[in-house]
């Protein structure tokens, strides 16, 4: 305080006036500091929320491409099965037609109690 006061002097501003102004500058400089930390801390957290919401979108893109990758592995697999099973009931429909005297019914009869599920 003695250091502003003494300021002050030099400035010319009057004797009765010089600690009243050293408080108030004081106290201005005291209210700038605050604001300035303020800011600061604002600035932080605007910085630190950003990279939080983010790492939360990627973490989120990252879960939807693998469930969606896994329902497509899943999807090609049951109908990769279900492929097969109808070309296994074909082939057995196949087998009994040629191995009977009325192929037709004999590859019906086979499809008809042994189907593809």
């Amino acid at each position: 305080m003695p250091f502003l006061i003494a300021l002050f002097a030099r400035a010319g501003v009057p004797e009765r006036f010089q600690r009243l102004v050293a408080i108030v500058a004081a106290i201005a400089a005291f209210i700038a500091l605050c604001g300035l930390v303020a800011g600061a801390w604002a600035l932080f957290f605007r910085h630190h929320d950003k990279q939080v919401i983010q790492a939360d979108r990627n973490a989120a893109n990252v879960q939807a491409v693998t469930t969606a990758r896994k329902a497509d592995e899943s999807a090609q697999t049951a109908a990769q099965g279900k492929t097969d099973e109808v070309q296994h009931a074909n082939d057995n429909a196949r087998k009994a037609a040629s191995d009977s005297d009325d192929p037709l019914a004999a590859g019906l009869h086979s499809l008809r109690h042994n189907p593809a599920r």
